[in-house]
Formats: C-alpha cells, sequence, structure tokens
C-alpha cells in the first residue's frame, strides 16, 4: 500500500484555488459570445470559427507545453511556475479582449481573435497544462490525489457560479461593463495567485535528471501506445465539448427561452451548488463504494433529468429542480478527471520506464482545449445554420427550438458515452497500488 504522507488542508487548497485564479480566462469563455454577437457586432457564424481555429491551436500548442514544463527544472518546481507566469498573463489579455476599440468589423475580428489566441493558445496553455500536472508532481496518494481533484473542482465550480452573476454586474456596470467588470475579477486572482505561490510545495518529479534519456520521438510512440492516456484524453474532450456547448448557448438561453437576464445567476447557483456539495463528499463515499462504481452510478443519476428538462424548458422553476438533481450527481465524475490523469501518467512509466507527468497532463489538455473549442463551436453553428442574429430583438421560433436542444441535449449524451469509456479503468484501479509500490522503489523512496 501507498504510505505517503498525506497532504495538509491548507496544500489542498492552495492547489484547488488554482482553478480560481483564472477567473479572467472563466468570464471570456462565459461571455465572450454573447459579447461579440450582441455588442459588437459580430456574426454569430465568424465568432463559432474563431472559437473552433483558436481552440484547436490551443491544443497543439499543449503539447509542446507539456515538453516544455517537463524539461524545467527550478528551484520553485517544475510545473508551479508556469501556472503562474501562465496565471498573470491571463489577466491582462481577458481584460483587453473586453475592450475591443472602435476599428472596422475586419478590425475587432483580428483584434478579438489575437486576444482570444493570447488569453487560451499561449496564457491558457501555461497554467492549463501545469495545473493537472502539479497533481503529478505533489503526491502519489490515490486517495490525495482524488481529494485535490475534488477540491479543485469545488473551487472551479464556486467561480463559476459567481462568474454567472457576471451578466448581471456587467449590466449594472453600464458602458464597458464586462471590460469594468474583468478588472475586478482579475485583481480578486491577483490576491488567490499569491496565496497559491506560497502554498503549493512540489515533492517529486526532479528525480527525472538521473533517469535514461529519451527521444521525443520515441516518447510520443510510447504516449499513444498508453490505452488508459487516450481514453482520459477522450473523456476530457467530450467533458470540454459538453462545458462549451453549455457555456455558448447558456446567454442565448436565459435571453432568448427564459427571457430573464438575472436567470443566468440563478442558473448558475443550481447547476453548481449541489455539484460542490457532492464533489466535497466524493473523497468520503469514495471510500466506501469505491471511486469508479461511484462515479459510474452517479453519472446515470446526472443524465436522466438533465434530459428532462428538455420536456418544459421555459418552465424556470421546473428546469431548476431538474438542474439541481443532475448537478448533485455530476459532482464524482468532475473529481476523478485529474486522478485519472495521473494514474494514466502513472501507468505509462509503469509499463515503459518513461516519466512524462506534463506531457500526459498536456494530453489532457488538449482534449480540454480542442473540446470546449468543439462545443462552443458547435453552439454558434446550429444557431447560425438556423438563422440566429444577434442584433435582432426577437428571433424565429427555429432559432429557440435549437437553442433548447443544443442546451439541454448535447452535454447529456456526452456524458453518455464518457460513462461507457470509464469502464476500461476497473483493471487500472485493480492494479493501482502494485503500479504505486514498484514506481516508488525505481525512485529510491523507499
Amino acid at each position: 500500500m501507498n504510505k505517503e504522507k498525506r497532504l495538509s488542508n491548507r496544500e489542498v487548497l492552495a492547489y484547488a484555488l488554482t482553478s480560481a485564479a483564472g477567473l479572467g480566462g472563466i468570464l471570456v469563455t462565459s461571455f465572450i459570445s454573447g459579447y461579440w454577437t450582441d455588442y459588437v457586432g459580430i456574426s454569430i457564424a465568424v465568432v463559432g470559427t474563431i472559437m473552433l481555429l483558436c481552440r484547436v491551436t490551443d491544443g497543439i500548442s499543449d503539447l509542446i507545453m507539456g515538453v516544455i514544463i517537463d524539461k524545467t527544472h527550478t528551484k520553485y518546481g517544475k510545473a508551479k511556475p508556469w501556472l503562474m507566469i501562465g496565471a498573470v498573463g491571463n489577466m491582462i489579455c481577458s481584460s483587453l479582449i473586453f475592450k475591443t476599440p472602435d476599428f472596422s468589423m475586419t478590425g475587432k475580428i483580428i483584434y478579438g481573435t489575437v486576444l482570444y489566441i493570447l488569453v487560451f493558445a499561449v496564457f491558457g496553455t501555461m497554467s492549463g497544462v501545469a495545473s493537472p500536472t502539479l497533481v503529478n508532481l505533489i503526491t502519489t496518494d490515490e486517495h490525495d490525489r482524488f481529494k485535490l481533484g475534488s477540491w479543485a473542482f469545488s473551487a472551479l465550480f464556486i467561480v463559476e457560479m459567481l462568474v454567472g452573476f457576471g451578466l448581471n454586474v456587467a449590466v449594472a456596470l453600464g458602458n464597458d461593463g464586462f471590460f469594468k467588470l474583468s478588472l475586478i475579477a482579475n485583481g480578486i486572482s491577483a490576491i488567490i495567485l499569491v496565496f497559491c505561490w506560497f502554498n503549493i510545495k512540489e515533492r517529486h518529479g526532479q528525480e527525472e535528471l538521473r533517469r535514461e534519456k529519451v527521444t521525443l520521438k520515441e516518447f510520443f510512440v510510447t504516449l499513444f501506445n498508453n490505452k488508459y492516456f487516450l481514453l482520459v484524453t477522450i473523456v476530457y474532450l467530450l467533458t470540454n465539448i459538453s462545458a462549451g456547448v453549455a457555456m455558448g448557448a447558456t446567454f442565448y438561453y436565459v435571453i432568448y427561452i427564459l427571457k430573464n437576464p438575472a436567470a443566468f445567476g440563478l442558473l448558475s447557483v443550481v447547476s453548481y451548488v449541489p455539484c460542490i456539495i457532492s464533489t466535497a463528499l466524493g473523497p468520503i463515499y469514495s471510500k466506501k463504494f469505491g471511486i469508479l462504481k461511484l462515479v459510474i452510478v452517479c453519472n446515470i443519476f446526472t443524465i436522466i433529468p438533465g434530459t428532462l428538462c428538455i420536456v418544459a424548458p421555459d418552465k424556470m422553476l421546473y428546469v431548476m429542480v431538474m438542474t439541481a438533481i443532475a448537478s448533485f450527481f455530476n459532482g464524482p465524475m468532475c473529481a476523478i478527471l485529474s486522478p485519472l490523469n495521473a494514474m494514466a501518467a502513472d501507468y505509462g512509466e509503469y509499463k515503459n520506464g518513461i516519466a512524462r507527468p506534463a506531457v500526459y497532463s498536456s494530453g489532457t489538455s488538449v482534449g480540454t482545449k480542442i473540446g470546449m473549442g468543439i462545443g462552443t463551436a458547435i453552439a454558434a453553428f446550429i444557431l447560425a445554420v438556423v438563422g440566429f442574429d444577434g442584433m435582432a430583438e426577437v428571433q424565429n421560433g427555429t432559432v429557440n427550438v435549437a437553442i433548447v436542444l443544443v442546451y439541454f441535449g448535447i452535454p447529456e449524451l456526452m456524458l453518455a458515452i464518457e460513462t461507457f469509456l470509464l469502464v476500461p479503468f476497473k483493471k487500472l484501479f485493480g492494479e493501482y497500488d502494485e503500479i504505486t509500490v514498484e514506481l516508488k522503489k525505481r525512485h529510491g523512496e523507499e
């Protein structure tokens, strides 16, 4: 059994808050589509194209960043410095993107595209690859890793829930409301970032300096022969297609179906609070029922009420009740993603003798970035096809049906596929204690 010293709650909290340090990026993900179509006047088809192309580029840059982090050795660690550099750059660019100059339409599109790339493909890549890599470098304990994932997603959900009220705040702030909101959010992020810097400690990873050199080509051949890495990457891809669709469609669902901008914040509360509670409870119940079994059963109970929202999408109380139930059961799935990535990396090292945790994390980050891009693009392209016009006061009936199907239908379909893909991990969970003991021996830690 793995007898590594358990992490303190302060350390776990510091890692969890790295999600909250990306407030500006979350604002961009949540509101940039609506800002561009309804405030700047960019067509939704162009918006979808920008998001898709930039996120695909973003996914490619993740693999490069993974190699860079694995080759990094500083007194502060391998991943932590890149996490902080990425976060600071993200703060600056995520504010500027909401300050579109009075250019021609072509100029506005270029300006937005460049900043979108900087937010996600450059600075977002640095912090996005570094964060899951830290799970490997902070601890090798299976339950501590699940706890890190649980707390991190709880923190992320709290932030995203609060961001849900951003539309109300931006409107209340008047001219340049989204820009002013981003400045406030990024100021908070800066404070959080200082706490994270002084309380995150990497304990593993530097020993790679003593290991046999492996060429990049050899490693990537090994990487793509790791079935668990490929499965985790696909799960991340589907999870973020779902998230991208939801984030891309929420603005339009609230404005055109519920016809109540204030509902954005209320939907955030019922979408996240139950999930935060169940995510926090996940480590407790996982010890009783087993991590994988808990997640698969909870996923089934997430899909049912989520799908039933389609029955009466304009009934706000009904939708909120169904959403809250689905949200509660979705918590364990969110918590398991980072631990699965870490386990896939350990499996790869165990089987092939090659330790590159950041490259494995970059693979799941590729799934995250490309998935989010595909998701937001799907939402935008479907609405473009049915004739959505952001400058029109009223949309046609087909547009409204499309908004409902995109917002409720696609996420549940993605979750059903993810649940099926989790089944092969049963074998890895059964072997994991043996893998951990062997790796600790190789690292000279026992």
